[in-house]
């Protein structure tokens, strides 16, 4: 369950709030970070073990852009907040 690897999150600009709209967000943390998930499969075809790249990773999310509004110091600021929490590895999505 990804509620349980979130352990923290912050918003930027004219965000109001760190959480996934749209998907995107959650959709690329379950690549990099996602549980193992038993006899998973496409329409009974292939089934399998599925899991993210490192299932024991946490996520800490910086929401920063939306649709209509991307500012460079957000990003900036964004990064720096990362590294000042100690973030090991950062994706940009």
């Amino acid at each position: 369950m990804l509620d349980s690897k979130l352990i923290g999150a912050r918003y930027y600009g004219s965000i109001d709030s760190p959480r996934d709209l749209d998907g995107h967000g959650t959709h690329t943390a379950l690549i990099a970070a996602g549980n193992i998930v038993q006899n998973v499969s496409f329409y009974r075809i292939a089934q399998r073990v599925a899991r993210g790249g490192v299932p024991s990773a946490r996520i800490a999310v910086y929401n920063v852009c939306d649709d209509s509004d991307c500012k460079s110091k957000d990003m900036l600021a964004s990064f720096d907040d990362a590294i000042a929490d100690g973030v090991d590895i950062i994706t940009i999505s």
